[in-house]
């Protein structure tokens, strides 16, 4: 099996920022104060080391007129992402045949 080769998505923290945050000239610790969490949990889902929950997304939903769908798919279709290029490097070594 060839490794899967394609342009990554953009995290729900790119998104956030080029799309929604930077247009409007909203420093993130500004949002985090509009959606009730602390300037810490944007400034890390912006960095990508923490993922955009279901309670998060409706936050988002509820200040940027987004719907919380967006948000979770956004974050599902990173994981997912970084989910095959791992697992297609595993898969090289393997002998795996598909069923049927």
């Amino acid at each position: 099996m060839k490794r899967m080769e394609k342009n990554p998505p953009r995290t729900p923290g790119e998104i956030l920022i080029q799309d929604f945050l930077k247009p409007r000239g909203m420093p993130q610790s500004n949002f985090a104060l509009r959606i009730g969490v602390t300037g810490a949990c944007i400034n890390h889902i912006v960095s990508g080391r923490n993922r955009v929950s279901a309670q998060l997304a409706l936050r988002f939903e509820a200040v940027l007129k987004t719907p919380a769908r967006f948000w979770l798919e956004a974050q599902m279709t990173y994981d997912l992402y970084l989910a095959e290029m791992d697992e297609y490097a595993t898969l090289e070594r393997r002998d795996m045949q598909p069923i049927g």
